[in-house]
């Protein structure tokens, strides 16, 4: 009995201690959702990318990764050198969070744009469910 409730409490503090790594690197806020996503979309690590996004299956999934890697292999993707958060709205409606975020991003060799992300906040995890050319 006793070496069960040793095991029992190892296993335990176990699980907490994997469960508080993995929240630790999850995005927490809308805008580091944005910077997270960009970090992976500059170092071309797609299949990271796309976990950022609100995405409806793995098909779908599969499909964006497959068009950034072929836009970066044909050379069609632009290099982004920096994401500046430029504003961040939040709301809630009927108790599902959701956050505009405009960010400016900048290019290697090209003008900067400013963008408007729509994310949602799905089990806990700020998602990018759309983002346009403001």
């Amino acid at each position: 009995m006793k070496k069960a409730l040793i095991l029992f409490s190892v296993l335990a503090v176990a699980v907490s201690a994997t469960l508080s790594c993995q929240k630790e690197n999850q995005p927490s806020t809308p805008e580091d959702t944005i910077q997270a996503a960009m970090k992976a979309y500059q170092a071309k690590n797609f299949e990271k990318f796309v976990n950022y996004w609100d995405l409806s299956s793995e098909t779908e999934r599969a499909l964006m990764i497959a068009l950034y890697t072929d836009l970066d292999k044909g050379g069609s993707l632009p290099v982004v050198t920096r994401c500046e958060i430029v504003s961040t709205t939040i709301s809630k409606v009927d108790g599902v969070e959701t956050a505009t975020v405009k960010y400016r991003l900048y290019y290697e060799g090209k003008p900067d744009k400013e963008y408007s992300g729509k994310l949602v906040k799905k089990d806990g995890k700020w998602l990018i469910s759309s983002a346009s050319i403001k």
